[in-house]
């Protein structure tokens, strides 16, 4: 059983690129993403200060709007593809995903019922906090923190 609670997120700087994909070319765009931002991070010497994350801003049939980034320590304009982004202060339901990222949407079923049972309505955006690295564990023991406002 996945443990749902409510907390309240902090405001905080971050810097991402962001892309309309369709569903099956999610991991795709994800891994292209993040390679470019390490590079942009190193090369421009930004401070990274969190895990890197994916934000759904919205999703129509089968595609999404979706900002792939990391926090970093200072706000910062960006660079080439890399643009500037703020993960919101806002009071959401939070998960922790064990397992591939492939079984997530079992995950947010179960936050999205905790939501509507606990007399609130699920935002149209959400966040993914990825805590581990899937070149570095097996699949089964990836953790994904799923942030639901």
């Amino acid at each position: 059983m996945t443990d749902v609670s409510l907390t309240d997120t902090i405001e905080r700087p971050a810097l991402g690129i962001r892309g309309r994909v369709k569903m099956t070319e999610i991991p795709q765009f994800m891994g292209q993403a993040f390679g470019e931002l390490m590079m942009e991070v190193k090369r421009n010497g930004w401070q990274i200060a969190g895990p890197p994350f994916a934000y759904y801003l919205s999703w129509t049939g089968d595609e999404i709007d979706v900002e792939c980034g990391f926090p970093v320590a200072h706000r910062t304009a960006g660079s080439g593809k890399v643009g500037p982004f703020t993960i919101p202060s806002v009071r959401a339901a939070k998960a922790m995903h064990v397992g591939p990222y492939n079984e997530l949407v079992r995950t947010y079923g179960l936050v999205e019922k905790w939501i509507r049972e606990n007399g609130h309505e699920p935002a149209d955006y959400m966040w993914e906090n990825y805590l581990n690295d899937p070149q570095e564990v097996p699949p089964e023991e990836l953790l994904t923190e799923i942030i639901w406002p």
